[in-house]
């Protein structure tokens, strides 16, 4: 059905590659076309997967650089496997919180993924995925039995202040007259 009213909507007996955007188009029809013109002039997309949105993204590879940094790993895993590997030989006496801190990091790049892709977010740096796995850990902390809790939660603690005190500092925004801005976010 729905193929039917893209047909008789946008297509009207034209061939695919003769379709231009147009001003009245949906956003979401203009995207189709934006995909389709890359396409055609034979230029690669990067295919999305597992492996790129959650290791080989350079974005994401500066967060997994960032939590190497911290754990005194000298490279960074690339896929979940080299992630087990990796975090197991730099972290050997922490085997219970490996897929915890897999799982934070993760979720942390899915939402904010999700939040640029379809709420039209900004994330300002690599930092601040980095912290909102930490916020995940901490959360999930609580879940843990005492001392547990306590080392995980110590362990998201240090990486935060690691990526906090990482990240370049910025000078807060001016406003007029060159007093601070007031930004909400």
């Amino acid at each position: 059905m729905w193929q039917e009213i893209v047909k008789r909507k946008y297509i009207k007996n034209k061939c695919i590659v003769q379709i231009k955007h147009r001003q009245s188009d949906s956003p979401v029809w203009a995207d189709l076309l934006k995909v389709k013109d890359i396409y055609i002039r034979g230029r690669t997309i990067i295919e999305e997967t597992i492996e790129h949105m959650f290791f080989k993204c350079e974005v994401i590879k500066y967060v997994w650089s960032l939590i190497a940094l911290v754990i005194g790993a000298n490279c960074r895993p690339e896929s979940v496997e080299q992630y087990m590997v990796w975090v197991d030989h730099f972290l050997p006496n922490g085997r219970k919180f490996h897929i915890i801190g897999l799982a934070g990091t993760c979720w942390a790049i899915w939402k904010l993924r999700n939040r640029v892709c379809f709420e039209k977010k900004f994330v300002r740096s690599p930092t601040e995925i980095v912290c909102y796995a930490c916020s995940f850990i901490k959360c999930w902390a609580g879940l843990q039995a005492d001392e547990d809790r306590e080392a995980l939660a110590n362990g998201a603690g240090v990486l935060q202040q690691a990526a906090i005190n990482h990240n370049p500092r910025q000078d807060p925004p001016q406003g007029r007259n060159g007093q601070q801005a007031i930004t909400h976010g």
